[in-house]
């Protein structure tokens, strides 16, 4: 009975993964091999990194409200229009384009946000129509044309790769050590944070089924490294997906900051204790 708890409890926890295994597999088999070719693999990456980007994004959204964005594709669109129109056809500067992107988008958040926090309409609604809009709004922008020439000051950030530093014939030996440090890195951190709780006499997994997924993904990340090495080595985008990533990965605030925020939210929303004790002081509503 405890067998099958545990196998239905892997199963339910790594639904996704085993699903995207499964679908590499099957395209593998059914394309003669020719979805894993390096070149495919840094196609897919190239691709592909936006969505990487945005799912990144997404998921924080899912997990600090459960709420979801509808509209992220559409203000994909309609940012990038404007910063098509900037750099091709007003001949801005690619810096400045980008920061005048990420401003846009930052105010078009703050507008959905107002809406979904103040005016209390549901993200599904808000979302939804934004959806709409800035597809509309994007049409608007192109007037239905297709912008070119991009600058090459643009293009260079995102479909270069990095230079390999040892300048192997054929291998991209700097790619491939990159990924070794990186599983390095991985472990250390894994049996570090496994040595504070056993420390702090908090609950860990067994040792074995810590090594096993250790092992499990530092050979996914090698194999995954050594198709890249084969071709042109690290994309710029997959660097630009691992800043993202790495952004959403900082420490936490202090203690007293994000208390305030809780405290401060609840009051917006009418629904909260008579007070609310932290390490420092309770505030009083």
């Amino acid at each position: 009975m405890d067998q099958k708890l545990k196998i239905s409890e892997i199963l339910k926890k790594y639904t996704m993964i085993i699903a995207l295994a499964v679908i590499i597999i099957l395209f593998t088999v059914n394309t003669g091999g020719k979805m894993l070719l390096p070149q495919n693999v840094n196609n897919l990456i190239a691709q592909n990194a936006y969505v990487f980007i945005l799912a990144t994004g997404m998921l924080f959204c899912i997990l600090t409200g459960g709420n979801i964005d509808l509209s992220v594709g559409s203000v994909v669109c309609f940012v990038g229009a404007i910063g098509g129109k900037m750099m091709v056809e007003m001949g801005i500067s690619p810096c400045l384009t980008l920061i005048a992107m990420a401003i846009m988008g930052m105010l078009v958040g703050a507008w959905q946000g107002f809406w979904i926090a103040y005016v209390r309409i549901p993200p599904f609604i808000v979302t939804l129509a934004g959806m709409l809009m800035f597809r509309g709004l994007s049409n608007v922008v192109l007037q239905g044309m297709t912008l070119a020439p991009i600058p090459d000051q643009f293009l260079v950030l995102f479909n270069n790769y990095v230079p390999d530093f040892f300048a192997v014939e054929g291998f991209n030996l700097t790619c491939f050590l990159v990924g070794v440090i990186a599983c390095v890195a991985y472990a250390f951190i894994v049996f570090n944070g496994r040595r504070q709780k056993l420390a702090k006499g908090y609950y860990v997994e067994p040792l074995t089924g810590v090594v096993v997924k250790m092992a499990v993904i530092c050979v996914v990340l090698l194999s995954f490294m050594f198709r890249l090495a084969q071709y042109k080595g690290i994309p710029n985008a997959l660097i630009w997906v691992a800043v993202i990533i790495g952004i959403y990965r900082l420490p936490p605030r202090p203690p007293q900051a994000a208390t305030f925020t809780l405290w401060a939210a609840m009051r917006r929303q009418q629904s909260f204790p008579a007070s609310i004790p932290t390490g420092y002081i309770s505030w009083p509503t």
